[in-house]
Parts: C-alpha cells; structure tokens; sequence
C-alpha cells in the first residue's frame, strides 16, 4: 500500500467545475507516481480503479480533441450517456482551457486524482525500461492518451513500443 497524499484532502470536486483539482495536488500526485514507476524494476500491470473513472476519461479525452461521444461505457448496463455528456461539456466550458492544453491543466480542470499517478507510474516505468500492462478500457485510454500528449510527436511510437492495453469486448 502507498499513499501519496494525506486521506483528508480526500476525492476530487465534480468535473463539471472545470475546477476538479488544484494544479499543484494534480503534479505532486504526479511526481510521486513517475518516482514509484521508475523505480520498478519488473514489468508493471496498472489498473483502472476509480469510481466515476469513465466519466472523468470522457472529459479529459475531449479535452484533448478525441471525439469519444457514445464510446465511453462504464460499470452500467446503461450508462447516463447523456449526463456524462452534459458534464463533460459544462465542466470544459467552465475550465476555459487553451487550445491544446497540457495533461496537467486537463487533468486539474476535469480530471481524478488516479490520472496524474497513472500518468507518472506509465511514463516512469517507461524511462526504466518496463514493459507495461494498462489493465481497463476507457480509463487507461485516457491515462495513455494524456501521456502521449506530454511527450513530442517523434518519440510517441517508441514510448507505446512495451506498452499493452488488455480490456475486455
């Protein structure tokens, strides 16, 4: 067990806020994350977790400009598609991000606390030389996605070389 922040600060506030987290929470969660994977020295499986975690892999995903409408599932038989839609769409709207924003930014405006520690844990294993299991659909969709917007488009190809994603139908 790890833990990378004190439980009182507890879980993030609504996406819809455009105001999920504070910038500096999102990059110490981050960091701590990135510590641990390049620490590992044997491959690493990272699973998606997060109650709402779907919601928030929606959001940051559009926010990267992927248009994920009416692909993103979730622990329903009938997912609320059309409140995670309006949330979605309230929270970048009140986030007023710039066009082509950071992962960092994204993830503060709309994002949960497991992305910026996925994030780390992926690009830290990665820069170990681990081979990595993303276990899950839409939110490690998402964490790859966000790790790939933070690196340069030469170097995307070699970083998703030892990268897997095993989800199910």
């Amino acid at each position: 067990h790890v833990s990378l922040e004190s439980p009182e600060i507890g879980p993030a506030r609504c996406l819809s806020s455009g105001n999920a987290m504070e910038r500096t929470r999102v990059e110490l969660l981050l960091e701590g994350g990135f510590k641990i994977g390049k620490q590992a020295r044997k491959s690493l499986l990272i699973t998606e977790c997060v109650p709402g975690g779907t919601t928030t892999a929606f959001a940051v995903l559009s926010g990267l400009g992927i248009n994920v409408k009416g692909l993103i599932s979730g622990s329903h038989r009938n997912p609320p598609s059309e409140l995670k839609t309006k949330l979605v769409k309230q929270g970048l709207k009140a986030a007023k991000l710039k066009k082509n924003p950071s992962s960092i930014d994204l993830m503060a405006a709309v994002g949960d606390p497991f992305q910026p520690i996925a994030l780390g844990l992926l690009m830290g294993a990665r820069e170990s030389g681990q081979d990595i299991l993303l276990g899950g659909g839409c939110q490690m969709l998402a964490v790859l996605a966000l790790t790939l917007n933070e690196l340069v488009p030469e170097s995307r190809a070699h970083f998703v070389e030892k990268t897997l994603i095993g989800t199910t139908s």
